[in-house]
């Protein structure tokens, strides 16, 4: 069962590395599924450009974590000499760092809504 928590893990890092790259690139197109969803960057494309460009960071951060709990999870297995229960010290350490993922990706989120809300009033006045 940890093996496929692991590979989940791996994936999903995988993935967030991508979105990266992507983003960094400025070829994330605007859509409903991924990516930094606000009133503001959903307002139009270039917002959405922007913001992604400027807070790529966010995914490579995520993704890097994400890792180190794949990495939790298989050095957990292994010193536990065990592929079905890790210890709790491992499990503690795991939920430690998804509540600090969460709060980065939160509070990331507050500011590139503020980023994005500005430039767009920015862009609209403009005009």
């Amino acid at each position: 069962m940890l093996i496929i928590l692991a590979l989940i893990l791996l994936i999903s890092s995988y993935y967030l590395y991508t979105l990266y790259n992507e983003s960094r690139k400025g070829n994330l197109e605007l859509n409903y599924q991924v990516g930094i969803k606000t009133r503001w960057t959903m307002s139009s494309e270039e917002v959405w450009n922007y913001v992604h460009k400027k807070y790529s960071f966010v995914f490579l951060i995520s993704g890097i974590i994400v890792a180190l709990m794949a990495a939790i999870v298989i050095i957990g297995a292994f010193l536990s000499k065990s592929i079905n229960n890790l210890n709790n010290i491992y499990w503690l350490a795991m939920l430690f760092i998804t509540v600090l993922l969460l709060l980065f990706v939160i509070a990331i989120g507050f500011c590139a809504n503020n980023d994005a809300k500005s430039y767009f009033l920015m862009k609209e006045e403009k005009q």
